[in-house]
């Protein structure tokens, strides 16, 4: 099958009796990032975490929750989903990760967003701050702080490695997962440029959460590891509130949008009253 040209829509499956989004590709440097369009009104941009997709969000209900009040855009990071999937951690850098948000948000004519993202998307979404502030309305942030990935390098190593060799049994001990579990929800993820979006973090020296200034609502699972630096973070940054989702861990956490919905759209509206 011969690939989507850029900008070419592509049709997209919804929840029965909801309108279908709108798919397409957004182009930086080269490479093709896919994010869908659905609903209207102000527009939200959801960035999934680390091995996730578009239908991470679509699976717990977080796009049919928000898309009746918003214009949510939702996208595929590099090397996730139907995104283009480079093996070079040079293609990774949190540098261009902000900058193919900057490419969804000009192929979908949004000049200024609420940004939500989760994990990795997070961390991305701390990158844009810092490099595109005056596009983000108000930011969401769930388990992940503005730390250098530079702290974790060994862990960050060790994971490259092993998606790199295809052998998941330590990664499948860290998150108290079964491994054959591990890897089918990996699903049809390509394990090489997973691995190097894992490398391509070192370069990033993090951000001072204290120079931020954008109205901000942080979370994170009670039993998350990050839940004490996502806490001082959210702490740090003016404008900036945290909230803590009770008796889950960093997986879960996005599992439970039964308990993240609610937290949101009551943020996103106070936001909207100002």
């Amino acid at each position: 099958m011969l690939p989507a040209r850029k900008g070419a829509n592509v049709a997209v499956r919804s929840t029965e009796g909801k309108r279908a989004a709108e798919g397409a590709f957004a182009e930086n440097a080269g490479v093709r990032i896919y994010y869908e369009v659905q609903g209207s009104g102000p527009t939200l941009l959801l960035h999934h975490g680390f091995t996730q997709s578009i239908e991470s969000w679509r699976q717990f209900g977080y796009i049919d929750a928000f898309a009746a009040s918003y214009r949510v855009i939702a996208m595929d990071a590099r090397g996730h989903g139907r995104s283009d999937k480079p093996h070079d951690e040079a293609a990774y850098t949190m540098e261009v990760r902000a900058d193919d948000v900057l490419a969804v948000l000009e192929a979908a004519g949004a000049s200024r967003v609420h940004f939500w993202g989760y994990s990795m998307g997070g961390r991305t979404g701390f990158a844009l701050l810092q490099r595109f502030p005056d596009r983000i309305a108000s930011f969401v942030c769930g388990g992940i702080a503005p730390t250098s990935p530079k702290l974790e390098e060994d862990r960050i190593r060790q994971w490259a490695a092993e998606l790199s060799g295809g052998d998941l049994s330590a990664m499948a001990q860290e998150f108290q997962i079964p491994e054959p579990l591990l890897r089918q929800g990996l699903g049809g993820n390509d394990l090489q440029a997973l691995a190097a979006a894992q490398l391509g973090l070192l370069s990033w020296g993090g951000v001072d959460p204290s120079t931020l200034n954008v109205r901000s609502l942080q979370y994170a699972g009670q039993h998350d590891s990050v839940f004490p630096r996502t806490k001082r973070a959210a702490e740090a940054m003016p404008g900036a509130i945290f909230r803590m989702i009770p008796g889950v861990n960093h997986l879960t956490a996005f599992a439970r949008s039964d308990l993240v919905i609610p937290l949101v759209r009551q943020f996103l509206g106070e936001v909207k009253e100002r």
